[in-house]
């Protein structure tokens, strides 16, 4: 990131996507998954949307546990297309009781050793509000940014360069995906140009994530979950 501070040099930021909880999984697998994500000591932890499936009822139990991840730079999170179908409020409120920041079409600064970074939210795609304008307006011209948004299409929307790096997932990078054939399916503005893993665009760079859970068949192949843990590194450096 050529506008990154060396500051930031090795800032690691764990990427959590579609955790989709539901009444068919189990509690116990969610809690040793949040034990292993504090586990890799992230700088930063980013939620990427979608945290359940089917189930409002479900929505305050999972960001509970999302508030148990201490990071020494806090909790980011972004609504996806399925935290809007089950309840945006709910979302919103269960996130401001346990800790965790939810970015709707705004930002936040990020400091250390009195260098900044911004993490801007955008709201989701699918089933959002999605305002980019309003979304880094008033960001410093020299700040690097950090766009989280549920949908990797986001990055045929950006403003020149402005920004730095987007963290995304709703792909499950394919889910059900067969030698040869590939996904069975793809999510809404999902193409498998950016299905998973690390892109370079025109304007920016993307990580994409296969996610941690399931939605429509409730099963992976050929898509392993995954948290990916980004570190940030200077052009400089």
């Amino acid at each position: 990131m050529r506008r990154l501070p060396c500051a930031f040099d090795s800032f690691r930021i764990a990427l959590l996507s579609d955790l989709h909880y539901s009444v068919w999984c189990e509690a116990s697998d969610y809690e040793r998954l949040i034990e292993l994500v504090a586990a890799a000591c992230p700088d930063l932890v980013v939620v990427a949307g979608d945290n359940v499936s089917f189930h409002a009822d479900l929505i305050a139990p999972i960001v509970r546990m999302l508030g148990r991840l201490r990071a020494p730079h806090g909790t980011y999170a972004v609504l996806g297309n399925h935290d809007h179908w089950e309840g945006a409020n709910e979302t919103a409120r269960a996130c401001a009781e346990c800790g965790v920041r939810l970015l709707v079409n705004e930002w936040d600064t990020v400091r250390r050793d009195g260098a900044a970074l911004v993490v801007a939210g955008i709201d989701d795609l699918v089933a959002g509000e999605p305002r980019m304008e309003q979304t880094l307006d008033g960001v410093p011209d020299n700040t690097p940014v950090v766009l989280l948004s549920h949908v990797p299409a986001v990055v045929e929307h950006l403003l020149a360069d402005r920004v730095d790096l987007v963290l995304a997932g709703h792909s499950h990078g394919g889910q059900v995906s067969f030698p040869i054939v590939g996904p069975l399916f793809l999510p809404k503005y999902t193409t498998r140009r950016l299905l998973h893993g690390y892109h370079r665009t025109p304007r920016t760079q993307i990580y994409i994530s296969r996610g941690i859970g399931a939605a429509g068949l409730w099963f992976r192949w050929r898509a392993q979950p995954e948290v990916p843990i980004i570190v940030l590194q200077s052009a400089g450096a």
